[in-house]
């Protein structure tokens, strides 16, 4: 009997089946499609330390050099964004009143979209 010779012959028992069988895939390299394959999309997003970086001349600029090499989708802020200075000065000072840091957010914010756009 067939049955009999795949039983292990010290126990007498029938082994049980592998549950992930060995499979063997060849790929002939020669063989491949003409065609690339297409890379997925990926987003990138940057982190600075505070929202005052954004307004330092040599991180926009690397920024920029950055996007235009990868794409940036979003900055992102380390510091919580009340806690930077731009919110500490200039709230109490009746001539600053209203504004007090709104040029520079301003400021930061036209520089994000002009990036944006490129």
């Amino acid at each position: 009997m067939r049955d009999s010779m795949s039983r292990n012959h010290a126990t007498g028992k029938v082994p049980p089946l592998p549950i992930n069988p060995p499979q063997t895939r060849e790929i002939n390299l020669r063989d491949r499609p003409a065609r690339p394959a297409a890379l997925r999309h990926t987003r990138m997003v940057v982190t600075v330390r505070e929202l005052d970086d954004l307004l330092r001349e040599d991180v926009r600029r690397e920024l920029e050099q950055l996007h235009h090499a990868l794409p940036v989708y979003a900055i992102d802020i380390n510091d919580p964004f009340l806690s930077s200075r731009l919110f500490g000065t200039g709230w109490d000072d009746p001539q600053m009143a209203g504004y007090a840091c709104w040029y520079n957010l301003q400021q930061i914010f036209s520089w994000l979209a002009a990036m944006a756009g490129r």
